[in-house]
């Protein structure tokens, strides 16, 4: 009984001094922000394991520098990216610099993360550290859906900056190599097999490739690209555009190799739905033109209304009817298709040669490239919006160039459009010239051929043309007198007529 008095007693005795301790000055102190619980480190990805065995092997950093470190470790992102703020820029390691990519690329930062990606790839030895190799392990499976989500692009100082690297073996870098060359005809080659199967950049790459080795002549080549890039995809595939422009692509080869007949299977599988079919049909006009497949020559021609084409730009459809009306002596038909070819275009050269003259000409449609170009300005802004909102800086200055050169390739890319109708109306007309010879000496072959059984046959004029400065044409309407009775031709004349029996040998 004593001994339990006694630790009574003891500890009475204790807490009475520790209470007297307490009543000292100073014993208000806050513990609170003091003391760190022992955290369960998650590190999930190849580059927070490099990043923090890094760290931990500089030894003792600055206050500032670990607190940058430990918010990234301890995934606060946000916190981390406002903490480097505090580190002199003119004092940060490379350790920095590659946990700042990171935390640019985990917040979603995606056009301000690769503009310093490649600054800092470019001009130090970055990506054969561990620290980038780790890095590219992260961003490397998502880096053709970065591109095509953002819309981004590359500038000129950009590219200039990726020829630097490019021997450098590293996925990252593979991608926006890929990216610079994504319209370089077949040089575009080369990084085919550099990226993942599965890669979507594969697929433009070759398609540039091949549009490259047609105009050269190198059928094979494309070909072989066709074989063992587009098919593999295509057979995954079940995008009706996308498949419909990979048959569109095979006529057009097929044509130019001269295989008309297996041309003209592939302009049948493009649906009417597809945006391709309406190309798809003129063409497969050429291609039974170049056949002297007269019988499916006029079935094509009599299911293209040209009175739909009135109001719209496709001076090829009345170039391919006049063309085809005029090789099946169809001469009248010829005629109208010349005149809606006059009607429709003289709209159109006006409003080409305004938008060309207009500094700031209107986008014609919308395509998969304007739309890349409107999402990356979308992307910069926001971009731009969040750092200024956080008083982040080192990013800004360099967002706003990228977004005034994104502005200026839209704008470009509008006047491009319309650069390309006026080249399209220009080559139009000049082959035009040359239907219109064809017409008037098939109409002069059947006259002289049918003297003796057309009554009146001085009736028959010359249809006019003047040639205007360049390769503008002028069809007037006075004097257009045509013979009725070649236009009333029977078919027995008709045929004759397709098969020259009337040329003066």
């Amino acid at each position: 009984m004593n001994k339990f008095i006694l630790i009574f007693l003891f500890s009475v005795s204790a807490f009475a001094n520790t209470k007297t301790l307490l009543d000292q000055n100073g014993s208000d102190i806050d513990l609170s922000g003091k003391l760190r619980t022992q955290k369960t480190l998650k590190l999930n990805d190849a580059f927070l394991i490099q990043l923090y065995s890094s760290w931990k092997a500089r030894g003792a950093l600055d206050n500032q520098s670990n607190e940058y470190f430990q918010n990234t470790v301890d995934h606060y992102y946000r916190t981390a990216l406002v903490a480097l703020q505090k580190i002199d820029s003119s004092k940060r390691s490379d350790l920095v610099i590659a946990n700042e990519l990171y935390l640019l690329f985990k917040l979603g930062h995606y056009q301000a993360f690769l503009g310093k990606w490649i600054e800092h790839s470019s001009s130090t030895g970055f990506l054969k550290s561990e620290l980038g190799f780790a890095l590219d392990q992260v961003v490397a499976p998502h880096a053709s859906r970065i591109y095509l989500s953002t819309g981004f692009s590359l500038t000129p100082l950009m590219s200039e900056k990726l020829s630097k690297i490019e021997d450098i073996p590293n996925q990252t870098n593979y991608s926006l190599q890929a990216l610079k060359y994504l319209k370089s005809g077949d040089k575009a080659v080369k990084w085919i097999g550099k990226l993942d199967k599965g890669d979507y950049f594969r697929v433009q790459l070759a398609y540039s490739a091949i549009l490259s080795y047609a105009k050269q002549g190198k059928i094979g080549a494309s070909g072989t690209l066709i074989k063992k890039i587009i098919e593999p995809w295509i057979e995954k595939n079940n995008n009706k555009e996308d498949i419909a422009f990979y048959y569109l692509t095979l006529g057009r080869l097929l044509y130019q190799a001269k295989a008309f007949d297996e041309s003209l299977s592939y302009y049948k599988l493009i649906p009417e739905s597809s945006k391709y079919f309406l190309e798809a049909r003129t063409e497969s006009l050429w291609t039974h033109l170049q056949k002297r497949d007269f019988s499916n020559s006029a079935g094509e021609l009599a299911s293209l209304k040209l009175s739909v084409f009135s109001d719209q730009f496709y001076p090829e459809i009345f170039l391919a009817s006049a063309i085809g009306n005029t090789m099946l002596c169809q001469f009248t038909d010829a005629k109208k298709s010349i005149h809606g070819f006059i009607k429709s275009n003289k709209v159109w050269g006006k409003k080409i040669e305004a938008a060309l003259k207009s500094p700031a000409p209107k986008l014609i449609r919308d395509t998969a490239t304007t739309r890349q170009m409107k999402n990356q300005i979308t992307n910069i802004n926001k971009e731009l919006l969040y750092f200024k909102k956080r008083k982040i800086t080192g990013y800004s200055e360099d967002l706003v160039l990228r977004l005034a050169h994104a502005k200026n390739l839209l704008n470009q890319e509008s006047r491009s459009q319309w650069m390309n109708r006026y080249k399209i109306l220009d080559a139009a007309l000049y082959k035009m010239r040359f239907v219109r010879i064809e017409l008037l000496s098939r109409m002069k072959a059947v006259s002289d051929g049918l003297q003796k059984q057309i009554a009146g046959s001085d009736s028959v004029s010359r249809y006019q043309s003047a040639v205007l400065k360049g390769n503008q044409m002028s069809f007037p309407n006075d004097g257009m007198l045509w013979g009725d009775e070649l236009f009333n031709m029977s078919a027995d004349v008709i045929n004759q007529c397709i098969k020259g029996k009337f040329y003066v040998k």
